[in-house]
């Protein structure tokens, strides 16, 4: 019996034999990661890709807020602008520029 051929070997991806239920190839893990002292560890998130992570996740929830702020009514404003001032520092200028305060 011959060996499988390998699918991408050099992208991640498994060999044939390696695939899923369907045939179809998996991610292997590469193995250029540094494994640390233990040998089982993958390396952590880097302070850059937690700040990324930070300010999508602000983003996508001023953009909620901000469509929830076209269709509320003053009490649900209210709510709005108190959400705005725990999520983000520069929350007065965005505040007055969804004219949730008077």
């Amino acid at each position: 019996m011959t060996p499988p051929e390998p699918v991408g070997r050099r992208h991640g991806l498994g060999t044939a034999a390696q695939g899923d239920v369907r045939g179809r190839p998996i991610a292997v893990t590469p193995v250029h990661y540094n494994l640390g002292a233990k040998g089982n560890q993958m390396p952590g998130i880097s302070e850059r890709h937690k700040e990324i992570k930070r300010r999508r996740h602000r983003r996508e929830k001023l953009a909620k807020l901000a469509a929830r702020a076209e269709k509320a009514n003053t009490t649900e404003k209210a709510e709005i602008a108190r959400k705005l001032r725990a999520l983000t520092p520069g929350c007065e200028e965005l505040i007055s520029r969804m004219n949730l305060e008077g």
